[in-house]
């Protein structure tokens, strides 16, 4: 085994964020790496960069309609995907696909063995359904339906 945990980090990573103040601002990576260093995480884990999912990866979980609705507003640079609450940004549906195939690799790298852990700072709050983003409006309107 190479390394008990395989911690992810890279730019790919750090471009997931919204900017304008928002509480998931672009600067999280940044400052979770400032803190590791600081406690030498990054000597005691294994540092692995970060991949972006394939689309069709994506389309694992998301409908294709859906993913191309983020792109979509991706490419577009502003708006909102979902409800109001998930902004749109220039770059969101790469960052997003990175925090995705991330997720991906670590799995892959636990299930051959390459790590017992793995740790993505970046990501990890993703709620969202098959053809929808997560937003809190979306998930208020399903608890009142249901």
């Amino acid at each position: 085994m190479k390394n008990e945990v395989a911690l992810y980090v890279g730019e790919g990573l750090g471009k997931y964020g919204f900017p304008d103040g928002h509480p998931f601002g672009t600067d999280r990576q940044a400052a979770f790496w400032r803190e590791a260093v600081k406690r030498g995480l990054d000597k005691r884990a294994g540092i692995t960069d970060p991949r972006m999912a394939a689309e069709e990866e994506l389309h694992r979980f998301h409908t294709p309609e859906h993913v191309a609705w983020v792109k979509e507003k991706s490419e577009e640079g502003h708006g909102t995907i979902d409800y109001g609450d998930t902004p749109a940004c220039p770059g969101i549906y790469e960052a997003a696909a990175t925090v995705a195939g991330s997720a991906l690799h670590g799995l892959d790298t636990i299930m051959s063995g390459g790590a017992l852990r793995t740790f993505q700072p970046i990501g990890g709050l993703h709620h969202a359904r098959r053809g929808a983003a997560g937003s809190a409006a979306a998930r208020l309107t399903n608890t009142v339906k249901s």
